[in-house]
């Protein structure tokens, strides 16, 4: 009797299983992250613009679409929004009015890819040292 019982059990089983295999599963939707090749993106403290940097250290001219810059003058704090890879003249003005090192923080950076799409850069900061002081360290 032990060993219909141990068959009965096993069919049950196949049963089991079998039918909960033929309802048919949900799927999990596969998000799939196109690679691009801008990496980061860099200031240009001569030509006063920001621009993106390709995974092989290429520079990306025309791809930034905008970006917040932060920097204190004087103690307080200053936060500009930007349009374009460019800093406006009110932003470089604000920058050049200081006499010693500034960091620049810029976030939110914002980049048109090769496939057309806008990504996000990563934060950085820059040192900005104004013409004076460059003197000085001569």
């Amino acid at each position: 009797m032990g060993n219909n019982q141990s068959i009965k059990y096993v069919v049950f089983l196949f049963l089991v299983i079998s039918t909960y295999s033929l309802y048919p599963q949900q799927t999990d939707t596969l998000r799939v992250k196109k690679k691009t090749n801008l990496l980061k993106a860099e200031f240009d403290n001569i030509s006063f613009k920001v621009f993106a940097v390709d995974r092989f250290g290429n520079p990306k001219e025309n791809v930034i679409q905008s970006f917040e810059i932060h920097f204190n003058l004087n103690g307080s704090g200053r936060n500009y929004v930007c349009s374009s890879a460019w800093l406006e003249e009110e932003m470089i003005n604000e920058i050049r009015k200081t006499h010693q090192s500034m960091e620049l923080s810029f976030t939110e950076v914002k980049a048109l890819s090769e496939s057309g799409e806008i990504i996000r850069l990563p934060d950085f900061k820059r040192m900005f040292y104004t013409e004076i002081q460059k003197g000085k360290k001569k």
